[in-house]
């Protein structure tokens, strides 16, 4: 007898068959229970393990024994065979495929709520675990009233993928969602900040559309498997709670831009009526592999840090393969232009090689706002301060909406003394990303400067609440402008032992300046350990205590090395009397504020009396 009659003699090929169907529908089954219960991916990965394991002694066992009517018999290959186990066999494998028929046309043919791979409360928005905070004061700021116009917020998509590496793709999904979204005329998108400060929190969509202040929001799921991606989306109406639109993809990657152009589309046509946007058609390269690399970049710049060297890496091997792709030149010019601020990086090598970036940027797209930005902050370290604000002003009309723009437009305001001017674009960056510690920060740092202590006070709590410590700055010039340093004490919460001890020491100086020496002796010990930076930062506000301009901008230069923000910080109250010494003249040259002023108009607390700058 051969080989394949005895197989079949011993109902193997049916037990096989029948193992295989029944291993596809568990998996199913798995799939559908992870999601709904938020188990890790491993929970798939091990029981396909388990039944690719169990293949073999299934099949071994058919081989071996055979059912018969007196029980489990062990096979002694005379040649009988059971008639009735073979035909219980085919009948338990003809109903599992029909079980597997019937959903993959459900699959197929029939809109779904996505709820077990996209009710992302339980599933997928994974957050920083950020939002407002229930102890802040009183006094904290409320978020601006929604107005008429229809608004939206993308959340970030849920990564159902088995390879958790693949959350980058998931996130790029949902940026460019994001991205095509803002073009629609009519229509208000919170930026990524915000909506991505909601990735992996369990919370109620509607809280999320309160804090976010939406009237819709997307929500969905990513799941790609070699050259394979299923994304599953869906459109809620939180006034109503309910689900305006819903649908499943399951398409080749090379398909990727069609379907997010197909996403976007379909928003725009559940919204009809109080939206007059057209089709929307987003292809930012024809490169797959440059796309994906490109996706992996600006995910690591994203997230700032470490990162940004291999973001950098990745985004040079994408225009590599397509020289043509605008948007990773742009992001490839802004993320070199933040490298001194992270990693170190030599300031002449990363504004260097954001300035070529940012040109092949601009050869392609003009007016693309974050190269325009990278520009900016090239011309800024040139001290060409004229040209930077003319850069950055020329980016937030390009897209009013883009969030870094317009958030370092209002910051390189503040700092060459326009604090009124910035805080309309602080504002408008706050109402943008709600949530962004960042944006929080900045506008009670202006509003210090303009003397509303309790709203700035109210702000920087927030901040703080979403884990933005330097927003301690605020709360400590609000402190020392007032001389009270109990405003400040009951509102830190600062992890890191020496920024913690630094804080100490500002409250101690208020209530005992004769501690002075003491404070300089800590600074210099924190200088010589790992982290120097605090030590500068330490130094420069005990020379501020001691009411020594000299030595106080002297080390604002030093500061200025690492950190292209701190020119803010002479604008605070506590710097009055600081203002008013020759040595303000000398940081006005050094900065060549004298050019920007001349050309754009006195700052706020300066006025110039003949050829010199007096501030108050």
């Amino acid at each position: 007898m051969s080989l394949f009659a005895e197989l079949k003699r011993r109902n193997v090929i049916r037990v096989a068959v029948t193992y295989l169907v029944a291993a596809w529908l568990l998996l199913q089954v798995t799939d559908v229970l992870s999601s709904v219960l938020g188990l890790p991916p491993i929970a798939g990965r091990f029981v396909f393990l388990l039944l690719v394991v169990g293949f073999v002694p299934a099949v071994v066992f058919a081989w071996a024994y055979q059912m018969t009517p007196e029980g489990l018999k062990r096979d002694t290959g005379d040649g009988g065979v059971s008639v009735g186990t073979a035909r219980n066999l085919d009948r338990a494998t003809i109903l599992m495929l029909v079980v597997v028929a019937s959903l993959v046309l459900v699959d197929r043919f029939l809109p779904r709520e996505v709820g077990s791979e996209s009710n992302l409360p339980q599933a997928g928005i994974q957050s920083q675990a950020v939002g407002e905070d229930s102890t802040l004061s009183p006094t904290a700021a409320k978020p601006a009233p929604v107005n008429d116009t229809p608004s939206l917020a993308v959340l970030p998509f849920a990564n159902m993928s088995p390879d958790p590496e693949n959350e980058y793709f998931s996130d790029g999904i949902s940026e460019e969602l994001l991205n095509l979204l803002v073009k629609v005329e009519g229509l208000r998108v919170p930026s990524r900040t915000s909506s991505f400060a909601y990735k992996g929190l369990n919370k109620d969509i509607r809280e999320i559309a309160r804090e976010l202040q939406v009237d819709h929001i997307l929500e969905g799921s990513v799941r790609k498997a070699g050259n394979q991606v299923r994304i599953t989306a869906q459109l809620i109406d939180t006034q109503t709670d309910t689900h305006l639109w819903s649908q499943t993809w399951d398409r080749e990657l090379e398909d990727i831009f069609a379907i997010q152009e197909e996403i976007a589309n379909h928003i725009v046509e559940a919204l009809k009526g109080v939206l007059d946007g057209g089709p929307i058609e987003h292809r930012p390269t024809d490169n797959l592999e440059a796309y994906t690399l490109f996706l992996q970049g600006r995910h690591l710049f994203q997230q700032r840090g470490p990162g940004l060297a291999d973001a950098s890496r990745l985004l040079q091997q994408a225009v590599a393969l397509d020289p043509e792709f605008a948007e990773a030149w742009a992001t490839l010019a802004v993320t070199w232009s933040v490298m001194p601020n992270y990693l170190g990086t030599s300031s002449a090598e990363a504004m260097a090689e954001a300035e070529m970036s940012a040109h092949q940027a601009l050869g392609l797209q003009p007016e693309n706002a974050s190269a325009l930005a990278a520009m900016s902050q090239v011309q800024k370290d040139r001290l060409d301060l004229v040209a930077s604000l003319g850069l950055l002003e020329r980016a937030v009309a390009s897209e009013p909406d883009h969030d870094l723009a317009r958030l370092w437009l209002a910051i390189s305001l503040m700092e060459t003394g326009y604090a009124r001017a910035a805080l309309p674009h602080l504002e408008h960056a706050v109402r943008l990303a709600p949530t962004s510690g960042v944006a929080l920060d900045w506008l009670a740092r202006n509003l210090v400067i303009q003397g509303r202590y309790e709203e700035a006070l109210g702000l920087a709590e927030r901040a703080l609440g979403l884990g933005r410590e330097q927003a301690f700055v605020a709360i400590s010039q609000t402190a020392m402008a007032l001389g009270d340093p109990n405003i400040a004490r009951s509102r830190f919460h600062l992890t890191d032992e020496r920024t913690a001890t630094q804080v100490n020491f500002l409250f101690t100086l208020i209530d005992d300046p004769s501690r002075l020496p003491e404070a300089l002796e800590f600074a210099d010990t924190v200088t010589r350990l790992e982290n120097p930076r605090i030590g500068e930062y330490v130094r420069m506000t005990n020379y501020l205590a001691m009411r020594d301009a000299p030595a106080f901008f002297g080390q604002l230069r030093s500061i200025l090395e690492f950190d292209d923000s701190i020119p803010a910080a002479v604008w605070a109250p506590n710097v009055t009397p600081l203002r008013q010494t020759p040595s303000m003249q000398e940081w006005i040259d050094h900065l060549g504020l004298d050019v920007v002023w001349r050309q754009r108009g006195a700052p706020d607390l300066c006025t110039l009396e003949g050829e010199q700058w007096q501030c108050k």
